[in-house]
C-alpha cells in the first residue's frame, strides 16, 4: 500500500502479491484495520527463495561463509567454484534471493546442463535444469611382454 493512504477502521482487505513475490499472511487471508492495527498483522510481499530441485545423482553446494551471497559475475570469474568450502544442500533448503549454487553429479555421472544456478525471485535463472547423466565406460585391454593390462575409463 502506499504511504500516506489512510484505512478506515473495520475495513477487511485481502492482498495480492506479483511473480516472485509471497504473502505474510495464510493463503486467501484477509487482514482487518482494528484502531489502527492489523489483524492478524499488516499484509506484505516478501521476495520468495527458491528451494533446491530433487535431481537424482546430483550435489548441490553453496559457499559456506554466512551471509556470503555470490552473484552470478563471481561465480563465473571464480575458477573452481565447487571445490572450496561449500555446505551440502538439501531440498528443504531455503536458497535467498540473488544466491548462486553450484551443481555437480556423483561418481560416475556427468553434469548435463548448467553447473551454476542463481536464485531470483523465487525461481532458478536458468533455461534448463541440470542432469546427471551416466558416464561412458571405455574398457582397454593391453598385452605387453606375456602381461595383461587393464584400463577403465568413466
Amino acid at each position: 500500500m502506499k504511504k500516506n493512504y489512510y484505512i478506515i477502521t473495520g475495513t477487511i482487505v485481502r492482498v495480492a502479491c506479483g511473480k516472485g513475490y509471497g504473502l505474510n499472511l495464510e493463503p486467501n487471508a484477509t487482514a482487518k484495520c482494528v484502531r489502527g492495527r492489523w489483524k492478524p498483522e499488516k499484509p506484505k510481499c516478501e521476495i520468495q527463495p527458491c528451494h533446491v530441485p530433487a535431481t537424482e545423482y546430483g550435489i548441490y553446494t553453496m559457499p559456506t561463509e554466512s551471509g556470503h551471497l555470490m552473484t552470478a559475475s563471481q561465480v563465473l570469474g571464480t575458477p573452481g567454484i565447487g571445490h572450496g568450502d561449500e555446505k551440502e544442500l538439501n531440498e528443504t533448503d531455503p536458497i535467498p534471493n540473488g544466491q548462486v549454487i553450484h551443481f555437480s553429479c556423483e561418481y560416475g555421472y556427468n553434469v548435463q546442463g548448467p553447473t551454476n544456478l542463481r536464485c531470483w525471485l523465487g525461481e532458478w535463472a536458468v533455461t534448463s535444469m541440470p542432469e546427471c547423466v551416466a558416464g561412458t565406460l571405455d574398457f582397454f585391454i593391453s598385452v605387453d611382454k606375456g602381461k595383461l593390462f587393464f584400463l577403465f575409463q568413466i
